[in-house]
């Protein structure tokens, strides 16, 4: 059997571009022959997950993924899976990118001449080769029973970062790792390639990137041959041009050694790429053109594999410094530099926005403080707690507040819940009396068990669970469950947000009404229209998620921070990766632009979720970090809010004829 290059320089002729019509040569990218050879020896190495990154207008998606697919499709004789983020995109790689290729070699009498998308109008599904194979699209649309229901030992994704959430609808892992499954009866012999543009450090293909060898092209600098990989830092000369012409004559690369740092010119940079050798993680090269590799290979079944500006021979030295002194010079500042990194030298880029939301599991679980597990801080002014929904486990948060909004994590935890023993809507009632059951015990305050002042459950998710949040608020007699130390009041609640189950935004409304009877900050209360009516709380998740992760971001020792009960080790290690699952980022949105959306990291939230009801529940008692006189407001109809809403609570609440 032929080598994924053999392969490549033998049967694919390029069916567009500068090149249009010639064989494929690694010549052209010599970064190419060294990303082949990797695959080469990637048995004997321990890699079965092949991840790639590189630039725009470098060959990226034929050589990380139209190739690698083709190879294991037509030369190794595998059905293989194609994974694409959508039906319409399915439709693009295959007409634009799979098809030209297989129609340009020997294998054309090959190709399908039925199945959906064969004749080029229709999205794409599966085809059968005539030799034999088949080549399965699935998209991050395809139901969970599709994607489950598939068996191959082959699988290569493009566009990686789009897979990132999860489906909404579903229950299972995010859609990538549904994908996954399709391996699995292969175990240690399945293969998988992943290729995509970078986007952010919390987007997956970064994540994919630094958790496997973080391989890279070193190149031997011709004047004091030490191996070296130039990156942007070391691309000069064009800051200082005053016109476009000036640019593109004085951009170069220097040599990053300190001790060198001379200028190559564009022959320096091509015969360097041409000598060019692969690190990984942790490795060098000793200086001379023989240098010896210093340094094991990181002990991972995943080869990632980065090239950059700096290796893509289409474009000159000049063509670089040409971006660059454009984008220097673009009214969108934060745009044109996002775009440098992410498609001229395959670098995350990192906005204040990223950086506003990025919070880490260390930084969490410094947070601990000297208050023991259970009990309430002697400052505290009022205690809530709050409870994710799940069919399988039910993740509940219970936290104080002082006077001045720094928030206290006094208590967490899971109940079990035996959907499989039993109806799901009664399981999960089941689970909800459990935990109605801790709020009545209460948890120590100054030496007296003391139960929540507010409490509030996530009625979102299937409708199973839902029916379950509602019955459990019914039962509660009007909202309320006794305690020893006062009332606590219970309350179902929706989040909107991009990601939630139905992808909603939260839409504030303008005033009260009969309906709607309070509105507060990033969330309002509604009476459900239902029997009995119950009042509901609709949450705009993305505001509070972001207050949360300000919380943690705000110093130990200032109002508003945030706080953990004492632990040792890594018992929050649980509680601080769910708190830190989701990221804060850009995204563009066809039609209303440049918007935020929260990216999940990972697939378990819960925690998150329960620590920010809880915020939520805080600002219903009139926890603020800040406070001062209203701006009056325009004269408009007002709801009183009646002493039987929040209960006479013990350690805050609304008093008889107050307004909240």
């Amino acid at each position: 059997m032929r080598t994924i290059r053999e392969f490549a320089e033998q049967e694919i002729v390029l069916p567009d571009g500068k090149f249009e019509g010639f064989q494929f040569s690694c010549k052209r990218q010599p970064w190419s022959g060294l990303w082949f050879a990797l695959i080469a020896i990637a048995a004997a190495m321990g890699w079965r997950r092949f991840v790639f990154l590189g630039p725009r207008q470098t060959g990226k998606t034929l050589l990380g993924f139209v190739i690698p697919l083709l190879y294991f499709l037509l030369e190794v004789l595998e059905t293989v899976i194609a994974g694409v983020p959508s039906g319409t995109m399915a439709g693009d790689k295959w007409r634009e990118n799979i098809k030209p290729v297989i129609e340009k070699s020997r294998y054309a009498d090959l190709l399908p001449t039925s199945g959906k998308g064969s004749k080029g109008g229709d999205e794409p599904t599966a085809f059968q080769f005539g030799h034999g194979p088949t080549l399965k699209f699935m998209t991050a649309g395809t139901g969970d029973k599709g994607r489950a229901g598939f068996t191959s030992r082959c699988l290569f994704v493009t566009e990686t970062d789009e897979f990132d959430k999860s489906a909404s609808t579903s229950e299972e892992a995010d859609k990538l790792t549904q994908m996954e499954h399709c391996l699995d009866s292969y175990s240690d012999q399945a293969i998988e390639f992943l290729e995509c543009t970078v986007t952010t450090e919390g987007r997956r293909t970064w994540r994919e990137y630094q958790a496997g060898t973080c391989s890279s092209v070193r190149l031997m600098c011709p004047y004091c041959q030490c191996w070296v990989t130039p990156e942007r830092e070391h691309f000069v000369g064009w800051q200082e041009a005053k016109t476009l012409e000036e640019a593109r004559a004085n951009g170069h690369f220097i040599c990053p050694n300190g001790k060198c740092a001379k200028a190559w010119s564009d022959e320096d940079r091509v015969v360097a790429n041409v000598g060019g050798r692969v690190v990984h993680r942790g490795q060098e090269i000793q200086p001379g053109p023989e240098g010896e590799v210093v340094g094991e290979a990181p002990k991972t079944n995943t080869l990632s594999f980065r090239v950059s500006a700096t290796n893509n021979l289409f474009w000159s030295m000049a063509d670089i410094a040409e971006r660059e002194w454009k984008a220097a010079r673009d009214p969108d500042q934060e745009n044109a530099e996002r775009e440098m990194l992410q498609f001229v030298w395959s670098l995350p880029f990192k906005g204040a926005e990223e950086e506003a939301s990025k919070i880490s599991i260390q930084g969490i679980q410094a947070r601990a403080g000297q208050t023991p597990r259970g009990h309430v801080p002697d400052s505290a002014v009022c205690l809530v707690s709050a409870i994710d929904l799940g069919r399988w486990r039910l993740h509940w948060v219970t936290a104080a507040f002082d006077a001045v909004g720094t928030m206290h994590i006094v208590d967490y935890g899971v109940i079990a819940v035996s959907s499989g023993e039993m109806a799901e809507e009664q399981a999960v009632l089941l689970g909800l009396r459990e935990w109605r059951d801790l709020c009545e015990a209460g948890w120590g305050w100054k030496g007296v068990p003391t139960s929540p002042a507010c409490a509030i459950l996530d009625a979102a998710g299937g409708d199973k669970i839902v029916e379950a949040a509602y019955a459990f608020i019914d039962e509660t007699s009007g909202g309320r469950a006794a305690g020893p130390n006062g009332r606590t009041v219970f309350y179902a609640s929706k989040g909107h947000g991009f990601g939630q189950h139905k992808s909603t935004n939260y839409s504030r409304p303008v005033g009260v009404s009969e309906r709607c009877k309070y509105i507060g900050e990033g969330y309002h209360i509604a009476i459900l229209e239902r029997k009995p009516p119950i009042y509901e709380i609709h949450v705009d998740d993305d505001f509070w998620k972001t207050w949360i992760h300000a919380r943690v971001h705000t110093p130990a020792e200032t109002a508003g921070s945030f706080h953990l009960f004492a632990a040792g080790g890594n018992d929050h290690l649980t509680y601080a990766k769910q708190l830190s699952a989701e990221q804060r980022l850009p995204e563009w949105d066809p039609k209303r632009g440049r918007v935020l959306r929260w990216v999940a990291k990972y697939r378990e939230n819960h925690y998150l979720d329960g620590t920010k009801l809880c915020g939520v529940a805080g600002n219903m008692l009139g926890v603020k970090v800040v406070r001062g006189e209203v701006p009056p407001r325009p004269p408009r109809k007002r709801t009183q809010v009646k002493s039987d809403w929040l209960g006479s609570a013990s350690g805050g609440g609304a008093e008889k004829g107050k307004w909240i």
